[in-house]
Order: C-alpha cells, then sequence, then structure tokens
C-alpha cells in the first residue's frame, strides 16, 4: 500500500505577490479614479464643493438668526413676555440656525484638510446653545 501525498498546501511563488491589489481593490481605485477625473474637468472638487455648502449654510443661520430677532418688537428683553405662538416660532427660528450652524462647521472642518494637512487632525466639539446678540438701533444710530 502506497500514501499519496496530499494535494495543495503551501508552494513556493504561488498566490498573489505582496503589494498588488486585488480585484476589488483594483475596481474601487478605477471608480474612484474616473469620479476624480470628472469633476475636475467639469470644475468641482470636493474642496469647492465643501467650502460652497459651508457657506450656504452659514448664510442660511444668519438670516434665520435675522428672521427670529425681526420678531422680537423693540424694547422687548425678556420673551417670556409674548405670546406663546410668537415665541414658539422664536425657538423654531432659533433651532434652524443652530442646524445650519452645525452644518456649516462640518462641512468647513471637512474641508479643512484639503487646505492644510495639519488641519485633518483639528477637532472642534461645539456643544449647547448658539447665543444670539441682537441691538436695536434708533434711527440716530442708523445714519
Amino acid at each position: 500500500m502506497e500514501i499519496k501525498p496530499a494535494k495543495g498546501g503551501s508552494r513556493p511563488g504561488a498566490g498573489r505577490k505582496k503589494g498588488v491589489p486585488n480585484k476589488r481593490t483594483r475596481e474601487l481605485k478605477a471608480v474612484v479614479e474616473t469620479a476624480t477625473v470628472k469633476a475636475a474637468s467639469e470644475g468641482i472638487l470636493p474642496a469647492d464643493l465643501l467650502l460652497t455648502l459651508a457657506r450656504m449654510r452659514w448664510d442660511e443661520a444668519h438670516k434665520a438668526v435675522a428672521s427670529a430677532a425681526e420678531l422680537i418688537p423693540e424694547g422687548v428683553t425678556n420673551l417670556e413676555l409674548l405670546d406663546d405662538e410668537k415665541r414658539k416660532e422664536i425657538e423654531r427660528r432659533k433651532l434652524a440656525a443652530r442646524k445650519a450652524f452645525e452644518d456649516a462647521q462640518s462641512a468647513a472642518i471637512a474641508a479643512a484638510p484639503y487646505f492644510h494637512a495639519r488641519l485633518a487632525n483639528v477637532n472642534v466639539d461645539q456643544k449647547g446653545d448658539v447665543f444670539v446678540y441682537v441691538k436695536q438701533y434708533t434711527e440716530e444710530e442708523k445714519k
């Protein structure tokens, strides 16, 4: 009775060479490269997109703050003096402003590494309320 060696096992020189990407990685790289070339040819780069988003949301936040301030009558310093409906609308606009500020901040943080490598490791942790100070000018001060 003769014993035959098992098939398979480690063979010198077999398999994918070190550093050669597998099929999935090659496909993914090709897709990313194609998308990058297309975006660049159209003039839209990730940094441009992120900065545009940050600026747009920043403007929206300031508009929301201004619209909330318009609801506060001149001379009123305590919002508790306003009726419930008006207070709720002011709070809704404040919440919209907070969300827009957070979105702008997130987009700016995501864009930072495109402009300076050291900014890739910067962490910004903004929690809590967005405080808005509104000064009402008299007609004389406006001139």
